[in-house]
């Protein structure tokens, strides 16, 4: 039997088989083949059986498990995932539009969307079937539509709504889910809104966050809008903060939907990918518009100068001149201003003869727009050579600025064409690179000898200074240095303020540095004048070493420091609060043997007062006064270190910094040794702001004597009255010195009986002062004046009289002392804050009305 199976098994595939295991043969080999046939075909029918496949790579290999339905179990599992899915859209379907998991509601912020959610069921609650009745009702809708005036949009039946009187002509309108509805109509205000204001920016931000939102939510809402609608969201983005962003992504949107974009709109969205620093995606975009763009794209200068822009950014000199020349040479309108990039990138260029190539485009330039060039294009093209580090090209140009009136023989055009041998004019066609080589470039360049002076390159200067082109200032002042003519000091001032104000480290670093060298060359200058003659300290300070010759653009002889120079590094360090720094300029201001002025002290005295130190400012200001220096910013700076004193605290303690009243005295005694006209002066800028300061100083150290001394010797000396502002800090002291009321059982806790005893006070002082304002009027009618037209005319006064009443009451009845004579505290108490006391004779009588406030 074992014979006849091996037979079989050289022709059975099934022995072959790998996923035949050794089990299953060794079960053929051994089993009786009569078994099989004593069964019935029925009963082998009948039985159920599985069918397992394996697989074994040799005799001792691991038996895999071999399953062919694999791959079909796996795509039923993403059918099941599937279906899952779509079982939640239709559960939230079925919650409707207003569920608490549809993408209305999901598209809301959570504040917002909880608020919603607690509305609808409170709304569900009243009405329960109010949402589910009404919901899809056109008529309703409609309703709905006229009474919120939110403009027309079709619905899903295809009906459209009759539009309001004065709506915008431009909405979205196409049909939408209930959902979507929401999105539509806040764009369609956001329109309306930018329809009527297309340079708010606030309205652009808010058109930009409702078309994202569509965007984001509504499937194919931008294949949708109509053109009109494209050009209000575009022109709502131009007066936004990042506006080069936003261009580019509606841009791109209105080329995905088939729909082409304007002429002003290539040129925007074409810069906007090179502001992105996109410039390559820009340069290809332009060539498309170029090759298919309209003929009115095609014929803009401004297209074709953007085009050159893109090219020379990208240091393609050679391609920018191309295309500038097309547009020169083609039927584009003769825009010579296209060749201006150009200039620059030939400027930054390695190449060979690029300097001469530069000039070459500029004197296109020139004599293309003869006078037509304006200050702006000189200007630019000046910046950008001296930016190229080309200062020789830029002066030239500079001084045909100059001469730009004028028929001048040292103008460029005219050197060319005195070099080349034209007789007639020079056209910009006409001049070439080749006859600019072969003309020297330093003589087409050459500056007369009446310009080389320092006032020519100081106003130079000035004028890049004034356009915010630091850098370049300060290039031209190495161009000075070569060419032998020393700068100013003003001039060096003028770019050390600029470095400084440009916010940088860098900035900063190369100010200080070009400043403490000045500094040093002053105090060297006055060491070498203490013991010599000017001449001779001139001589030594231009010497050269061991007697070498040296050129003096090497020897960069930097100019002395002025008082200037020391002003601009301290009020650096003033912003910066380096105490430290400024002390040592301080030390070397002395060396330098500067005096300093009121503005250097004030500075002074605005760094320790924003450190807090109130002992060296108060040094400050003797020494400031010794000099008789201060103004009446010093005092605005007194009076705000004085508030700081006047809070009590320990930091702020101070055995030099006087008293309130010491200070006003001060004060009062510089003021009046000015001369009249110096009064004048300073009466008219004295601000309200500093007055209110210092009547606050007086009421936080809760003295009533010195708000009364204070009111009436601001009233003297700066002719200032109480406003509204300052009768509520003056009564809401005077509440503090009121006898407290006796303590109920309802009031609980501090804070409470604060509060109550505050409205109380309040209440007693306003019922005084009405009785005083009686009073007064009385007063003034017996004299026989109008009480309500003298407060229309000047309430001033009225306010001054009524509070000095009500303070004096309030001292007459706080006094501990009964032998206390009011007048006479008050007379010894003007007298040392050095101001005429008050009248207030016909206020010291005891009468009923001040009896409320006991």
């Amino acid at each position: 039997m074992r014979r006849l199976v091996h037979i079989l098994g050289r022709w059975n595939p099934l022995t072959r088989s790998p996923s035949v295991t050794t089990t299953q043969l060794r079960c053929l080999q051994t089993s009786p083949p009569l078994q099989a046939r004593k069964k019935r075909p029925q009963e082998q029918k009948d039985i159920p059986f599985t069918v397992r496949e394996f697989e074994q790579a040799g005799p001792n290999g691991k038996r895999i498990e071999v399953d062919e339905n694999a791959g079909l179990k796996d795509e039923e599992r993403l059918l099941q995932i599937k279906v899952r899915q779509l079982e939640d859209e239709l559960r939230i379907m079925r919650e409707g539009p207003f569920g608490p998991n549809s993408e209305l509601m999901m598209a809301l912020p959570p504040q917002e969307r909880e608020i919603a959610l607690n509305a609808l069921a409170e709304h569900k609650k009243k009405f329960p079937n109010s949402l589910d009745d009404n919901f899809g009702d056109p008529e309703l809708e409609k309703m709905l539509e006229k009474e919120a005036g939110l403009g027309t949009e079709e619905y899903e039946d295809g009906t459209e709504d009759t539009p309001q009187p004065g709506a915008p002509p431009a909405r979205v309108q196409f049909q939408l889910k209930q959902e979507y509805k929401v999105l539509i109509k806040g764009l369609n205000r956001t329109l309306a809104m930018v329809a009527e204001d297309k340079d708010n920016r606030e309205h652009g931000a808010e058109m930009w966050k409702w078309y994202l939102r569509c965007k984001r939510f509504i499937p194919h809402f931008t294949s949708q809008i109509e053109q009109d609608i494209w050009d209000l969201i575009w022109e709502s983005q131009l007066q936004v903060s990042e506006c080069s962003g936003h261009l580019k992504t509606v841009a791109e949107d209105i080329l995905a939907c088939g729909k082409e974009l304007q002429d002003q709109q290539w040129l925007l969205y074409i810069d906007s990918l090179h502001v992105l620093g996109l410039t390559g995606s820009a340069i290809e975009r332009w060539h498309e518009a170029r090759f298919e763009g309209t003929s009115d794209l095609q014929r803009s200068p401004n297209f074709w100068r953007l085009g050159a822009q893109l090219l020379a950014d990208t240091d393609q000199p050679l391609q920018a001149e191309r295309i500038a020349s097309e547009a020169i040479d083609g039927s584009q309108g003769k825009n010579h201003r296209a060749l201006m990039p150009v200039i620059s990138a030939w400027a930054r260029s390695s190449a060979t003869f690029s300097h001469q190539k530069a000039w070459t485009c500029y004197l296109k330039v020139k004599a293309g727009l003869g006078k037509q060039m304006t200050m702006d294009d000189y200007d630019e093209i000046s910046t950008s050579l001296l930016t190229a580090h080309k200062p020789d090209l830029a002066l030239a140009v500079f001084k045909d600025m100059l001469l730009a009136d004028e028929n001048s023989v040292h103008d460029s055009t005219a050197l060319f064409k005195a070099a080349a041998g034209y007789v007639d004019e020079v056209r910009a066609s006409s001049i070439t690179e080749k006859q600019v080589n072969g003309i020297s470039l330093a003589a087409l360049t050459v500056l007369p000898r009446k310009y080389q002076n320092r006032y020519f390159y100081g106003s130079w200067i000035k004028k890049l200074i004034g356009l915010g082109e630091i850098d370049a200032a300060g290039a031209v002042v190495e161009l000075m240095y070569e060419r032998g003519v020393r700068p100013d000091t003003k001039h060096i001032n003028g770019i050390l303020g600029g470095w400084l104000r440009d916010e940088t480290p860098t900035s900063w670093e190369r100010a200080e540095r070009m400043g403490w060298a000045m500094i040093e060359k002053r105090i060297e200058y006055v060491d070498l004048r203490r013991h010599a003659s000017y001449r001779e300290v001139e001589a030594a300070l231009s010497k050269s070493p061991a007697g070498v010759l040296i050129p003096s653009f090497v020897r960069r002889m930097v100019p002395r420091a002025n008082l200037e120079t020391f002003s601009i590094l301290l009020l650096h360090y003033v912003r910066r609060s380096n105490v430290n720094a400024a002390q040592r300029l301080t030390k070397h201001l002395s060396h330098a043997e500067i005096a300093p002025s009121a503005f250097y002290y004030n500075q002074l005295l605005f760094l320790y007062r924003s450190t807090e130190d109130i002992d060296a400012l108060w040094g400050c200001y003797t020494e400031m006064r010794d000099k008789d220096l201060p103004d009446l910013e010093t005092f605005a700076c007194l009076w705000d270190a004085a508030n700081l004193r006047a809070s009590n605290k320990p930091a702020f303690k101070s055995s030099t910094f006087p008293h309130l009243w010491d200070l006003f005295r001060e004060m009062q005694g510089w003021i009046t040794t000015r001369s009249e006209q110096s009064q004048r002066m300073i009466i008219s800028q004295f601000p309200q702001a500093m007055y209110r300061q210092i009547i606050v100083c007086f009421a936080s150290t809760r003295g009533l004597m010195g708000m009364l001394l204070a009111l009436h010797g601001m009233k003297e000396l700066f002719d200032f009255y109480p406003d509204d502002q300052i009768t509520a800090v003056v009564t809401h002291q005077i509440t503090r010195f009121l006898p407290r009321e006796p303590r109920t059982q309802t009031q609980r806790g501090r804070k409470s009986r604060l509060q109550t005893m505050k409205k109380a006070g309040v209440a007693r002082i306003q019922k005084v002062t009405g009785e005083i304002e009686t009073r007064r009027s009385l007063r003034l009618m017996n004299e026989g004046m109008d009480p309500l037209q003298l407060a229309e005319e000047s309430p001033g006064p009225k306010q001054l009289e009524i509070l000095t009443e009500l303070i004096v009451g309030v001292l007459q009845r706080t006094t501990a002392e009964e032998t206390v004579d009011i007048p006479q505290w008050i007379d010894k108490s003007a007298q040392s804050m050095g101001i005429v006391a008050p009248d207030i004779a016909h206020l010291t009588s005891k009468d009923n009305t001040m009896e409320s406030l006991s």
